[in-house]
């Protein structure tokens, strides 16, 4: 009936030669949108805008913060994975450290989870967001005890 040909990371059995031409040209990529880790490395600049706070000097909500996240590839991971650095005015939100090491990786079809201040069990803000015409948009915690914040965020190249 057809044959079996070897598409770069798995089998596609051929019913149509036409097959293999749209085959080889549709990307694989992890189960999802990120072709590798290449296309989420580099310099972002980040906005978090805080919803809710429970800190020593909470923030209304609506307020935001800029600063920069830079990623850069981990090799021979099994999943799309970047580590790296950030720069943002936490203080400004009654949290702290200000800058500090950066653990990023794809998650679904088109989701990145980042965590700022991976080493640490509390004391930490979660970001996960969806690509979304080139930028990446989602929801962000800081995760400490007793200190807590939410809000939303955008990265942009």
């Amino acid at each position: 009936m057809g044959r079996t040909v070897r598409v770069r990371s798995g089998s596609v059995r051929l019913l149509y030669p036409g097959i293999l031409a749209v085959a080889t040209l549709l990307p694989l990529h992890h189960g999802g949108l990120w072709q590798d880790s290449r296309a989420l490395a580099g310099r972002w600049t980040l906005t978090l805008w805080i919803d809710s706070s429970r800190t020593a000097r909470p923030s209304r909500p609506g307020s935001a913060i800029t600063g920069t996240i830079t990623l850069k590839p981990v090799a021979g991971s099994e999943r799309i994975t970047l580590v790296g650095r950030y720069s943002l005015p936490f203080d400004s939100f009654g949290l702290s450290p200000n800058a500090e090491s950066v653990l990023a990786f794809a998650i679904g079809r088109d989701s990145l989870r980042v965590i700022l201040r991976p080493d640490v069990d509390h004391g930490h803000a979660e970001l996960v967001g969806q690509r979304r015409l080139g930028e990446i948009e989602g929801r962000w915690t800081w995760i400490g005890d007793p200190t807590r914040a939410a809000g939303r965020f955008v990265m942009r190249r």
